[in-house]
């Protein structure tokens, strides 16, 4: 958790609550006191009582704000893990452009009711390329729901999402937190994974930071469309030297699309840009290695452009060897001047010399830079505030990998940073 930057200097009071929802009964609360500039990781492991739990986690910041994420590592060795960032609030609708069911991927939509209050969830899956199937789903208060996808049954006891890739929306009685994680099994169980928190809302305008193609990684697009008539969504692919590469493609009503980017810009980093006259739903998702995933990571498409981001995992070294890179697009005309704070575990900071993001591109900051420059030690775990110092407005993830299960970047994981203005 990072103080956002654009907090004064004093004391920051975190108050996590961490209910464990397989016992809803149960309440954890620890409290954790960091001053500005610092970056600070709980461990659930780390808290009394939630060893062997399920949880979901609520974080209040009692004065200034934080950038909140979780990191999750699984497996022989840390051979897999996915990051996600907190959700700003609860809300009644929600959206997941990603989800898969079959005998490669498993996907979970866990639904996390925080209030006093019960909900009813109204599921809708949207499949590709067509067709629909909604279910309801009970949240009792201060309790958390695991929806199997592999395992939905239609009234006649089919499994109608069985060989499928679908989005989903989730409508909601009382006001709840919404994410889905999506796991696949290779050579070991759950070999790989990612996840991503649902959005509020379909929009017209999304933003896309990370993506790379070539031989080891491939990336796909994925576009929902949740709303009853077609509409067309066109994609700017931006790369790193201000090549604009432009494709339009067709959504039909209520429904899910594949984009395999890999065959539209081959063997580069790659950032996006989608927007449609209806509003749609985007998330990004990459595997790796080559052919034979092993690993994966995806997150929702941003909302909105923005001038400052914070960023508060990442991790350089170490005995797993983490490397971690920050992802930067300009969708704009203008290039932009842009400067990296990096806010490390051991309360020290320390801000980059400007660079130049050009206009209509896609730039990768690697924090092994920083450790050659002596700025960054060996196992150095920091959070990082991206700055756009001439205004111009950009769009922000980071990526994380790691020697896992004994593999080069057997592990991975990424998320979109927050937007602090």
């Amino acid at each position: 958790m990072v103080r956002s930057a654009t907090t004064p200097p004093l004391l920051a009071v975190m108050t996590v609550e961490t209910s464990d929802w397989l016992r809803p009964a149960t309440a954890l609360t620890s409290t954790v006191v960091r001053p500005y500039g610092s970056s600070e990781y709980v461990r659930e492991i780390g808290v009394a009582g939630l060893s062997q739990s399920d949880v979901s986690t609520v974080i209040t910041a009692n004065s200034g704000g934080v950038v909140a994420e979780r990191t999750m590592f699984w497996g022989d060795q840390f051979y897999g893990g996915h990051t996600g960032k907190a959700i700003e609030r609860t809300g009644t609708t929600w959206y997941l452009a990603e989800g898969a069911a079959n005998g490669f991927f498993t996907t979970f939509i866990l639904l996390a009711n925080p209030g006093s209050t019960p909900a009813t969830a109204t599921v809708t899956f949207l499949l590709e390329p067509s067709g629909t199937v909604t279910k309801s789903y009970s949240v009792p208060a201060n309790s958390r729901v695991t929806i199997y996808t592999n395992e939905v049954q239609d009234t006649s006891g089919g499994k109608p999402l069985n060989g499928k890739s679908f989005s989903t929306t989730v409508t909601s009685t009382a006001p709840i937190a919404v994410e889905r994680s999506m796991y696949f099994t290779n050579s070991r169980t759950w070999n790989g994974g990612h996840e991503a928190a649902a959005v509020p809302a379909p929009r017209t305008n999304w933003y896309v930071a990370e993506g790379a193609t070539g031989t080891f990684f491939t990336t796909f697009l994925l576009l929902a469309n949740p709303n009853t008539s077609a509409t067309t969504a066109t994609i700017r692919y931006l790369l790193p030297g201000g090549q604009v590469v432009t494709r339009t493609q067709a959504l039909a009503p209520q429904s899910r699309t594949t984009i395999s980017v890999n065959t539209v810009v081959p063997n580069t980093d790659v950032s996006m840009e989608v927007s449609a006259p209806l509003p749609i739903i985007v998330e990004r998702a990459m595997y790796w290695p080559g052919n034979n995933w092993s690993e994966a990571h995806a997150s929702a498409g941003i909302a909105a452009t923005g001038t400052t981001w914070g960023l508060a995992e990442g991790e350089l070294g170490g005995s797993r060897g983490f490397q971690t890179y920050i992802l930067i697009a300009n969708p704009t005309a203008s290039a932009a001047s842009v400067r990296l704070r990096f806010l490390v575990e051991n309360g020290t900071s320390f801000v980059s010399p400007t660079f130049t993001v050009p206009a209509n591109s896609r730039v990768t900051r690697s924090a092994a830079e920083f450790m050659a420059a002596g700025q960054l030690t060996d196992g150095a775990r920091f959070g990082v505030v991206v700055e756009s110092m001439n205004s111009v407005p950009l769009a922000v993830e980071h990526a994380m990998y790691w020697n896992g299960g004994g593999e080069f970047w057997g592990g991975g994981s990424n998320e979109t940073g927050v937007r602090i203005r």
